[in-house]
């Protein structure tokens, strides 16, 4: 399912700073399917994210890094509820890193974790669930990662995109490099007015944390 196309209104007219935006010119459409080629590429990370929940690590991390030792249906509860309710003690690099890597999961098509076996009294102490996010967030750094970088590329083949435009549509050239910081720029002013055409719900909420995590606002 798409996300909503409903058009914005703007009781005193549609403001100049994102009127290219809500009707996109050239670039702007670029920049757009930029973001859904990169919805593409995160959607191929969702079985790496995927295995960072379930605890499947190499042996050699196995070896010099543990394992959860915690039933995976109490951590995956603890990973889904708000970053409040996340065990104290985590570097914020690595609350990022979880905050993408439990959104680029939910691209794949894992199975939900049955409650049926539930059981409060069983529940990991704080120490124990405290020690298992902090191997989930070590795991979830360089698969976050995979996911800037793919960012980061398509900022940069956008960018070339769009510099030999610039004459045409702003009445002056762009320099090399100005072409990504305007594509970064629409990318800020769509999350801005909560409006990204082209991605679905998923890809929306991935962009939003993702953003929030690298970019800080």
């Amino acid at each position: 399912m798409k996300t909503s196309s409903v058009p914005l209104y703007f009781p005193d007219g549609i403001p100049e700073s994102v009127r290219r935006i809500v009707d996109p010119d050239a670039v702007h459409k670029k920049v757009q399917q930029g973001l859904k080629d990169v919805e593409a590429k995160w959607k191929k990370l969702a079985p790496k994210a995927d295995a960072v929940t379930r605890g499947d690590r190499p042996w050699w991390k196995r070896l010099f890094g543990g394992s959860l030792e915690v039933d995976r249906m109490y951590v995956m509860d603890r990973l889904y509820k708000p970053v409040s309710k996340w065990p104290r003690g985590l570097q914020d690099q690595h609350k990022d890193a979880l905050r993408i890597v439990r959104r680029l999961r939910q691209f794949g098509s894992s199975p939900l974790i049955s409650m049926t076996d539930w059981h409060r009294d069983r529940a990991p102490t704080e120490d124990e669930m405290s020690k298992a996010f902090k191997l989930l967030a070590k795991d979830s750094v360089p698969v976050a990662r995979l996911a800037e970088v793919a960012f980061n590329d398509m900022l940069d083949e956008v960018g070339a995109e769009i510099e030999p435009l610039c004459e045409a549509i702003y009445g002056e050239s762009c320099e090399p490099g100005e072409g990504a910081e305007i594509a970064l720029g629409d990318v800020r002013d769509l999350l801005k007015i909560g409006r990204i055409p082209g991605l679905t719900p998923t890809g929306v909420n991935t962009l939003r944390d993702f953003w929030g995590a690298v970019y800080g606002s």
